[in-house]
């Protein structure tokens, strides 16, 4: 009896939480793997729109880009170094004619 009462208390909380990140857009740094990509799956699964940045692998970038798109989600990737400021500055701009907005920056 205990189990069920908190499986219905983890799924009221869920569904207040599900697309807490409705409409927005959140650039998440580094995620074409490891960490970076979880985070790009979570945020798409909330309802944001994703721009991803990555270093190396334009094929690996548009693989995730394909995969996130398959779960419902709007996300684009950006070969951009976060160390640089250049960089950095240009990946914002790019983002912002992409998407026409920022909200949220990750990782």
């Amino acid at each position: 009896m205990q189990r069920q009462s908190y499986t219905l208390a983890a799924e009221k909380y869920l569904s207040t939480i599900m697309g807490l990140l409705d409409g927005k857009v959140a650039i998440i740094t580094g995620a074409s793997r490891g960490i970076g990509k979880g985070i790009a799956e979570h945020f798409i699964a909330q309802g944001a729109k994703v721009a991803f940045t990555y270093m190396s692998s334009d094929d690996r970038a548009k693989a995730l880009e394909e995969e996130l798109a398959a779960k419902g989600g709007e996300s684009k990737g950006f070969k951009s170094d976060a160390s640089k400021f250049d960089s950095a500055q240009k990946l914002a701009e790019d983002v912002m004619a992409h998407f026409g907005k920022i909200d949220s920056t990750g990782k």
